[in-house]
Parts: structure tokens; sequence; C-alpha cells
């Protein structure tokens, strides 16, 4: 089937980061399996989501907050695992911009983990809702993720289907 665009190489990154753990279909994105595979301790407790990991030989662990709404837990996991396997270093201890760029990095990691380029099957007409239900993730994040589908599609193809954006 072929793509209407090539995803970013961060994009790319975190799909096959996903293949080469079996992660392969929407319903694999179970957030304590996924845990598991990066070797990961995950928990739910009542205070702010957090990630931590002192060194990259050091256990990593992701804490989510049991007040927040099953989607919101997803995007916060997501978000907190792209800092485990992407970024190192003690935010408090670093340098602002520095602290930016891994959170607007992280951001980025959370869209293309909760709704992963190789999931997503491009022959089908999906709405803002059917991506939300199929991946389980907020309206925000849906839009946000398919907002910038379509914009890479215009940047590749100089044009885009009105029908394949809606």
């Amino acid at each position: 089937m072929p793509r209407p665009y090539f995803p970013s190489p961060l994009e790319s990154w975190v799909s096959q980061k996903f293949i080469d753990h079996g992660i392969i279909n929407p319903e694999d994105l179970v957030l304590k399996d996924i845990a598991r595979v990066f070797g990961i301790e995950y928990s739910i407790w009542h205070g702010h989501p957090f990630a931590y990991r002192l060194s990259e030989d050091s256990a990593a662990y992701i804490v989510e907050n049991d007040q927040a709404a099953e989607y919101e837990q997803r995007e916060h996991f997501f978000h907190e695992l792209g800092h485990i396997i992407r970024h190192c270093g003690d935010q408090c201890d670093m340098p602002e911009p520095f602290r930016q760029m891994q959170e607007s990095e992280a951001c980025r990691f959370a869209l293309y983990a909760a709704i992963p380029y190789h999931m997503i099957d491009f022959s089908c007409s999906h709405t803002l809702k059917s991506i939300m239900q199929e991946f389980h993730v907020t309206r925000t994040l849906a839009y946000t993720r398919i907002d910038g589908m379509c914009q890479q599609i215009i940047m590749q193809n100089g044009s885009f289907d009105e029908k394949r954006c809606e």
C-alpha cells in the first residue's frame, strides 16, 4: 500500500523501535506491556506524572497520576517514554534552552508513539473521532497528529487531497 508521505526521522525511528519490540497494531499499545518491553517500571500514584532514570545503565521509571483520564494517562505515558528512551540528564540541572528542546522532542515523540506511522492504514478514510477511538487518544492529540501529517503531505507534494485530511 503506498504511503502519502515520507515520515520524519523521529517518526521513522519511533515506528522502527516499536516494530523491533513487536508493537505492530493499535491493540498492542498497552502501556504496561510497552513499559515492560522497554525495561521500564510503570506505576500509578496520586501526584504529578514523571519519568526518572539515574543513568543509562540504571532502572527507569514512569509514574502516572491516578486522577487523570485514560486518554490523558496515555498521552503522559508516551511523553515520559520519549524522555526515558531518547534523553539523559536531570532537567533541574540543565540550561533552560536544552530543557525546552527535550520537552519539545518529547511532545513530538508522544504524537508519533501514540499514533505510530506504521499502524495507520492510509487506504481507509479516517475521521478525527475514528483516530481517537482506534488509538485511545485525546481529541487534541489526534487533531495535532492528523494536522501534522497533512502539513507533511503539503510540504512534500505541493498539494493534498482534502478528503484525506478531514
